[in-house]
């Protein structure tokens, strides 16, 4: 998927109002990265965060502690 597509999805996305309400739920928005499953950009998740996934590789412990989940 090209740049300016997901650019056009995430702003559609501010535009509904999806981030707002996400970002008032506790939600921390991330830019398409590797990070989470090897601990950079914004680190690994901890012992009951959550984290809302479109990656293949959502296995239990795989973005951080063995008790938080990965959706």
């Amino acid at each position: 998927m090209s740049r300016s597509c997901l650019s056009k999805i995430y702003l559609e996305a501010i535009e509904k109002g999806y981030i707002a309400d996400l970002v008032k739920a506790g939600a921390a928005i991330s830019t398409p990265t590797c990070g989470p499953c090897l601990g950079g950009h914004m680190g690994v998740l901890g012992q009951k965060e959550r984290a809302v996934s479109t990656t293949n590789r959502n296995f239990v412990g795989r973005m951080g502690h063995v008790e938080s989940e990965i959706e």
